[in-house]
């Protein structure tokens, strides 16, 4: 017998069937050409959103935003400079109550991703005791940020969340001072990294810390302590013997109290112990005994031990 060619009969179900499939495929073409004709940014914008997606009870999603191209926010006297379009994320990796007012435990974590990415990422560092959870713009005086040059830029609270970066409580707990020491930079440099691959589908070529005074000690401490995280650091200040920096501290705030005049109600008005004059005849006085000493007059003293200066 010859070969039947002839069509195969179908149930009046199996009709309905081949005829939603007609109708499903015709439907999915125009989305699929939609997904493909979709900007770079609205793609861009899709994964930010999905990074919503991640939240979980030891990982609160603390925001996600895309952010336009535009003047960089909150910066008095640097709203020129233009940031690019960005992936704004804040999370809090294992969250917890302190029992004290206005502190929270967990670590805090910005990062801000640019649409047009160089590769590398940059860890912003703290400063004075951390306890508050700053814009990660990786921001350099008289240069533009790590953010308008295409770095992704992470920056942490350190482990807490307290009043300000001078509140002193969260070292009634134990895990939040070694949060504080150096195992949040250890935690948030790891987060970024796997947040990087997950939106850019790619780990940073390079990475950076970059700090000054209590970011400057955080830079040390991640070279010495965590040197495979970071491809170099820059530490500016670091603040190693804070018992000392503390007493010393104490007896500026002290001096500069006595010298202060007093408001209306008897009170020392700090901020007007110096005039600018003066600040500016201590500053001159001693650049000029003291920049060159380090062998590049260069309006920095960076030997200060070999300036013994005496007015």
């Amino acid at each position: 017998m010859g070969e039947d060619r002839r069509k195969p009969v179908l149930s009046r179900e199996g009709e309905q069937m081949r005829n939603a499939m007609i109708c499903l495929g015709l439907v999915a073409a125009p989305l699929l050409v939609s997904t493909a004709a979709q900007s770079p940014q609205g793609a861009a914008a899709a994964r930010c959103s999905a990074l919503a997606g991640l939240a979980a009870p030891d990982y609160r999603i603390d925001g996600v935003q895309w952010v336009p191209a535009g003047p960089a926010p909150g910066r008095p006297g640097a709203s020129a400079e233009q940031l690019p379009a960005h992936c704004l994320f804040r999370v809090t990796i294992e969250p917890r109550e302190s029992g004290l007012p206005d502190m929270t435990y967990g670590t805090g974590i910005e990062l801000r991703l640019p649409e047009d990415w160089n590769g590398r990422l940059l860890f912003q560092g703290g400063g004075g005791l951390n306890g508050t959870l700053n814009p990660a713009l990786g921001s350099v005086a008289g240069f533009p940020s790590a953010l308008a040059r295409g770095f992704a830029v992470v920056s942490t609270d350190s482990g807490h969340r307290g009043r300000n970066n001078i509140d002193t409580r969260f070292g009634a707990d134990q895990q939040a001072k070694l949060d504080f020491g150096w195992q949040s930079i250890d935690r948030t440099a790891r987060e970024a990294k796997n947040l990087l691959q997950r939106f850019y589908d790619r780990k940073p070529e390079y990475s950076y810390f970059m700090g000054c005074s209590t970011g400057g000690r955080e830079a040390m401490m991640a070279a010495q302590r965590l040197p495979l995280l970071f491809d170099g650091v820059v530490a500016g200040n670091p603040s190693f013997n804070l018992t000392r920096i503390a007493m010393n501290q104490v007896y500026s705030l002290q001096t500069v109290t006595r010298i202060a005049p007093r408001d209306a109600d008897g009170k020392p008005m700090l901020h007007a112990a110096f005039s600018d004059a003066q600040l500016s005849a201590i500053r001159a006085t001693l650049l000029e005994r003291c920049d060159a000493l380090d062998g590049l007059k260069d309006g920095m003293i960076n030997d200060y031990k070999a300036c013994d200066f005496q007015p």
